[in-house]
């Protein structure tokens, strides 16, 4: 699920969430659960809004400190 393929089209994908992530970042830093709710109605489920987040940390794109998410 987290990248398209012949099963998955792009809009299914994590990759597809992941701009709407930084977009809500650009204009201020967030918690976890903030970001959550802002975003809750893009994910089926808690645990592929964690993979999405995961992905942003290891593209290198987010850090958290202090318990607030920030665009690197």
């Amino acid at each position: 699920m987290i990248v398209p393929n012949k099963a998955i089209r792009y809009q299914e994908s994590i990759l597809s969430k992941l701009p709407r992530i930084i977009q809500i970042l650009q204009h201020q830093n967030m918690s976890v659960l903030n970001l959550y709710r802002e975003v809750q109605s893009d994910y089926s489920s808690l645990s592929q809004f964690m993979v999405a987040l995961d992905t942003l940390f290891v593209l290198d794109k987010i850090i958290i400190e202090s318990g607030e998410i920030k665009l690197c």
